[in-house]
């Protein structure tokens, strides 16, 4: 070992900077103390680094401590660190702590007003997680309206989650009172759009799988057992809601209605947009004479590009007509209705609705299809509370005053 010191010495490894201390080892340690009582090395500068560690093939700085803290690092600069670490290595770590109980905890950064550990990256990930039997990133946050752990990004994802196992999810999100996920847009010009102050959407919330307030666009298929909507009433829209049910049907439809007044000759041509004879096909007609009977109304000339005609009716009459064609665009044609489909292996002797059917809840379809995402309430509280309890007991335990800086 070979440690000379000298005040205002400039080491070989650092000529621009001046050490109060300075340590060279071939095989060893630079630096290397211990004590009984107080710190084993403490390193302290006005305006410089108070200890600086390089290695080219190992650690650089290295703490050990059988009760306390291996390394601990303070600044009294607002912008300074407390413990600095580089490496410029393409595999290399800059800081790196260990710790070997389950109580333990390798790193722990404290602050009592801003970030206790604090990531940045110029282009990898800032933070990173991971673990062979437990969460890879732990939050518990005690302060009301707080998340435990939260993401925000300026330009790409504020949080993103990757999972290759097809029972589990890349992001979940579990609460025994409140919402699962809720992920919200405060983009300006959607707000505006959408007369929203944002748009949000809350999966898993109160007693409903998700709400949504802002438009929804999906490009795929809608599955669902039933639908409408469900409106503030208008006779009460205060103390009421009104509820109707969607049209239907086996085939991928589309309704347009409207009316005309017929001419002298008990006749009409009805224009109607071009777009509807491209989209459609498999035209189907009604008419409906108003006020004057028509007994001979019918079509004479089916819709071809923008118009179809009527003729036979009492001159003056008014009549309702309604059309119906079956899409036939690109994406319908590649889509076409399943009607009729078979259970697949998996799904067979599950239920869309079980208890309809005498089953029990287990016997739900999504059991089949997520086994392990039909957890009740219970199960979900549970789980919260233990990592609650576990992340909970880590921090206390690790919380508290820092070492006694040694004059």
């Amino acid at each position: 070992m070979n440690i000379t010191g000298e005040a205002g010495s400039s080491s070989p490894l650092f000529p621009n900077n001046k050490s109060g201390v300075w340590g060279e080892s071939d095989s060893g340690y630079g630096v290397a103390g211990t004590s009984n009582t107080g710190n084993g090395v403490q390193g302290g500068s006005v305006s410089g680094i108070g200890v600086v560690g390089t290695s080219d093939s190992s650690s650089g700085v290295v703490g050990m401590s059988a009760s306390e803290t291996g390394v601990y690092g303070e600044s009294d600069n607002g912008v300074g660190y407390g413990v600095h670490g580089n490496n410029t290595a393409k595999n290399g770590v800059g800081v790196r702590g260990e710790a070997k109980g389950s109580l333990g905890a390798g790193v722990i950064g404290q602050n009592q007003s801003g970030p206790g550990v604090l990531g940045l990256s110029a282009d990898n990930v800032a933070v990173a997680g991971a673990s062979d039997n437990s969460y890879g990133v732990g939050g518990v946050s005690n302060g009301s309206g707080f998340a435990g752990v939260s993401g925000s990004s300026n330009r790409g994802y504020g949080v993103i989650g990757y999972s290759e196992d097809p029972h589990f999810s890349s992001v979940q999100g579990a609460s025994t009172d409140g919402t699962g996920v809720e992920g919200q847009s405060n983009n300006v010009a959607i707000s505006a759009m959408n007369s929203f102050t944002a748009t949000i959407a809350w999966l898993g919330t109160r007693s409903r799988a998700a709400d949504f307030h802002g438009d929804v666009w999906i490009a795929g298929n809608l599955h669902k057992t039933g639908g409408g909507f469900k409106i503030d009433h208008p006779l009460s829209p205060s103390d009421q809601y009104l509820s109707h049910s969607f049209l239907e049907s086996s085939e991928r439809k589309n309704l347009y209605d409207g009316r005309v007044s017929l001419d002298e000759h008990g006749r009409a041509s009805v224009s109607v947009p071009a777009w509807m004879g491209a989209l459609n096909s498999e035209f189907l007609y009604q008419l409906t004479p108003m006020k004057l009977p028509c007994p001979h109304l019918h079509i004479a000339k089916e819709l071809q590009g923008d118009s179809f005609e009527m003729a036979g009716g009492s001159p003056g009459a008014v009549v309702c007509w309604q059309i119906t064609g079956v899409r036939r665009d690109k994406w319908a044609e590649a889509n076409p209705v399943d009607v009729e489909s078979p259970k697949t292996v998996l799904e067979r002797g599950f239920y869309v609705n079980p208890e309809l059917h005498g089953a029990p809840p287990e016997k739900g379809i999504f059991s089949a299809i997520h086994p392990n995402k039909t957890e009740s309430r219970q199960d979900l509280s549970a789980k919260s509370a233990k990592l609650r309890a576990e992340l909970s007991d880590l921090v206390t335990r690790h919380r508290g005053d820092p070492p006694t800086k040694q004059d």
